[in-house]
């Protein structure tokens, strides 16, 4: 009986003890396997928004009609997405914490994105206003403006200036017409649209503005810019209030104090108020000392402005200062954010491989080798440019595209050339939001031979097309050996002399 309550105790604590390493294991389990899929969604979030950028790239680098479907998973935690000039941004909930994820787009870029969790199949088209849809796009609302300028008194020089809720193309006329009877276009073709008049009479002013935007709605109704320059009350300062001496109020929009951006490229906003107009306002980041990291002259009062950073990885207090135009300056509050990516600003190393400076070829199809490295990002795409002056008189130019480019192996482009001299060179641009472009030495290069058609028939036109001297076909391998050859096996199936002539070897 005193046996079996032992054995009775023992199994109850043995029970109590796996119980509680349960309740230990179970929450770092759980804890575990949260952060582990959070970094997943980051992840998916990350490759959703740069395969949709490069998708952009790609289709506006071709003709307007152009159109790819690009598959994106979209991850769980997406609080919002959004599409808006040139950057492509996934608001994802990770750690805790709702994080941009973006990629920046050559292109200006509209259209949306699905936010419920899920694989999709997203077209992305180069629209005829040059616009890139990505994403059904039966938009048939006119574009508005929201916000133009001058208005009232104003003093030379005159810029015109309108901001639109969504990215358009804007024109204006002293005549209130039709958006495609106008006859003068403002620079811009995403929110922000401007006419800069410079110097102009004592006098008052109107002119009617309408914008397009990229589905082809134009507006019905014009907008109205009507100001009057006085000179007199202008002055030579050309300041609307004599003696003003309070100074700009400048109040910051965004980012919010404790945000975390996953780019290193930011858009800080802030709203700027004044009795004078502004000659300056500076973005300012602090970490040791303040450094004034951009500027943007003669900003619009009473309005959201924006001045683009870029910064590299770590924590910064940012400001904005503006100057008005009597030389009275106003700071604004300061926050904290995080950047937590790599400033990317270097370029791509290209390492021209074949042919060499100098090459004479013996057939006119050329092969092109080269490799390319970059320090902090991919590599986007490389394109080869060919320049030639033919034997018959004429030019010629040639080129090729390639995309997602793996580094530190050897890539090759292949064409077709007449009979002539040439040179030639290969660019190369980094997969990071600057697109930081490269371009490698330049080289001669000959071809001898006239033939319209490309036909390697021999052990030597084998090797000439992979860029040696010249080939002989000898008995095995080693044999390639007798004076520094390179064995080339894509050239034994013209080496036809039996056993004892079946090996291609190449001369460098």
């Amino acid at each position: 009986m005193l046996k079996r309550r032992q054995q009775g105790q023992v199994s109850m604590e043995y029970i109590l003890l796996v119980g509680l390493l349960l309740v230990i294991l179970i929450p770092l389990f759980y804890y575990s396997l949260h952060k582990s899929s959070e970094s997943i969604s980051r992840s998916q979030a990350e490759d959703a928004v740069k395969s949709l950028a490069q998708a952009a790239d790609e289709v506006y680098s071709l003709s307007p009609g152009t159109k790819k479907f690009v598959w994106v998973s979209i991850p769980g935690g997406v609080q919002g997405a959004q599409i808006n000039g040139s950057e492509i941004t996934l608001a994802v909930n990770i750690f805790d914490v709702t994080s941009d994820v973006n990629a920046r787009s050559k292109a200006v870029v509209v259209g949306s994105i699905p936010l419920e969790k899920g694989t999709y199949r997203i077209p992305v088209e180069l629209l005829d206003s040059g616009v890139v849809q990505i994403g059904a796009g039966n938009d048939t609302t006119p574009p508005q403006i929201m916000w133009k300028a001058p208005n009232g008194l104003t003093c030379n020089p005159v810029s015109l200036r309108a901001n639109t809720n969504e990215p358009a193309i804007c024109k204006f006329d002293v005549a209130d017409t039709t958006y495609n009877s106008m006859s003068t276009s403002m620079k811009g073709n995403s929110l922000g649209h401007s006419y800069e008049w410079g110097v102009q009479e004592e006098g008052n002013y109107r002119y009617f503005v309408r914008c397009s935007d990229s589905f082809g709605n134009n507006m019905n109704n014009s907008a109205l810019i009507n100001y009057t320059i006085n000179l007199t009350f202008c002055g030579t300062l050309a300041t609307p209030t004599p003696n003003e001496t309070n100074p700009p109020n400048v109040t910051l929009l965004d980012p919010a104090a404790g945000y975390v951006s996953n780019s290193p490229q930011l858009n800080f906003f802030y709203n700027v108020t004044d009795e004078s107009p502004i000659l300056l306002c500076k973005l300012i980041v602090n970490t040791t000392s303040n450094s004034v990291i951009a500027s943007i002259t003669n900003p619009p009062v009473n309005t959201k402005n924006n001045i683009t950073g870029n910064l590299d990885l770590g924590f910064y207090l940012w400001s904005v200062n503006c100057t008005d135009s009597h030389g009275s300056e106003g700071n604004s509050s300061k926050r904290l954010i995080r950047i937590n990516a790599t400033l990317d600003s270097d370029q791509p190393t290209i390492n021209l491989m074949a042919p060499a400076n100098g090459s004479v070829r013996k057939n006119n199809l050329v092969k092109f080798s080269y490799n390319v490295t970059d320090v902090t990002s991919g590599i986007h795409s490389c394109t080869l440019q060919v320049y030639g002056k033919l034997d018959n008189g004429e030019t010629a130019s040639a080129g090729a595209l390639k995309f997602s480019v793996p580094e530190m192996s050897q890539q090759n482009f292949t064409l077709t050339l007449d009979q002539g001299n040439y040179t030639w060179n290969i660019s190369c641009d980094d997969d990071s939001i600057y697109r930081n472009l490269n371009i490698s030495e330049t080289r001669w290069l000959r071809v001898n031979t006239s033939s319209e058609t490309v036909v390697i028939t021999s052990c030597a036109g084998q090797c000439w097309f992979e860029n040696y001297q010249n080939g002989i076909c000898r008995q095995e391998p080693p044999k390639c050996n007798q004076n520094n050859e390179v064995y080339l096996a894509s050239g034994d199936k013209y080496c036809t002399g039996g056993a004892q002539s079946d090996t291609c070897c190449c001369m460098p």
